[in-house]
């Protein structure tokens, strides 16, 4: 429960999210940011860490300036993924996107 409650990033967490944004699966990251070289117990806990919204909501603002330079924001994301909901030729793609347009968490 501590995991999942807490709301502030610890300095592990800090630099696994760090880690993540300069391109590493999350189990490297885990195992380069924490005090540990088991892969099996890196893959299943950082597999819990990019789930808690502390974490995400780090890797989004660490992504943040790398977004602005390409030219990417919340909004050109969703005005693309309308684009392929409307005008793909396969079903299975415009569902997709449909229900990406639906979830709350964008």
């Amino acid at each position: 429960d501590v995991l999942l409650d807490r709301t502030t990033l610890s300095k592990y967490e800090h630099l696994f999210v760090v880690y993540i944004a300069k391109g590493l699966s999350p189990q490297e990251a885990y195992i380069k940011a924490f005090p540990t070289s088991n892969p099996g117990y890196a893959k299943q806990k950082s597999a819990q860490l990019v789930k808690t919204k502390r974490i995400t909501t780090a890797m989004k603002e660490e992504l943040k300036p790398i977004l602005e330079e390409l030219g990417i924001n919340e909004t050109s994301i969703l005005k693309n993924i309308n684009t392929i909901a409307v005008s793909s030729e396969k079903d299975e793609t415009r569902l997709k996107a449909l229900f990406k347009l639906s979830d709350p968490r964008i």
